[in-house]
């Protein structure tokens, strides 16, 4: 019998989930959860680096025996990288996060909105400007005299899009 004793540990045995782990959002907190009960004895540490190699903050807490929550919370917009560790070593990461500004519709604007009577079966368009709205889809819909009106956007640059349809009823 030997007086020493052995810890064996298997970080891949981890298992990391949640949706802080595919998305984020500036200044909002995203968290996931770390489950590591069959891994061996281990201490859970998370390194997060932000997109100009800044070091992240992450609080771990253990939710309950074997099941760690971290959440962290992006100052910027871009990539983020999530390495998490279990006694020194990697378990399957680095997770790769693109942290994105949240959309304000608000900061949206329409020009050229046609005036006057349309005609039917001749094609209208319009811009719109979402110069500052941070990260989304742009999307249009239309409500014709008595049916939904088809929208099609279309991307002119980063921050415009024309906007078409075509009525069918006037």
């Amino acid at each position: 019998k030997s007086p020493f004793t052995v810890n064996v540990i298997d970080p891949k045995k981890c298992i990391a989930s949640g949706s802080g782990l595919t998305e984020a959002t500036v200044n909002q907190p995203a968290s996931f959860k770390v489950h590591t009960s069959n891994a061996g004895q281990g201490i859970l540490m998370v390194e997060i680096t932000g997109p100009n190699g800044n070091n992240i903050p992450a609080n771990v807490r253990e939710d309950s025996r074997d099941d760690y929550v971290c959440t962290y919370t992006p100052s910027q917009k871009g990539n983020h990288s999530i390495a998490i560790l279990w006694g020194d070593r990697p378990i399957s990461s680095p997770f790769k996060v693109v942290a994105k500004i949240p959309a304000d519709p608000s900061k949206c604007s329409a020009h050229n909105i046609p005036t006057g009577r349309l005609r039917a079966g001749k094609e209208v368009t319009f811009l719109v400007n979402t110069e500052g709205a941070g990260d989304g889809e742009v999307e249009a819909s239309g409500q014709g005299v008595s049916l939904p009106q088809k929208c099609s956007t279309r991307p002119i640059d980063s921050s415009s899009f024309e906007v078409a349809f075509t009525p069918f009823e006037v």
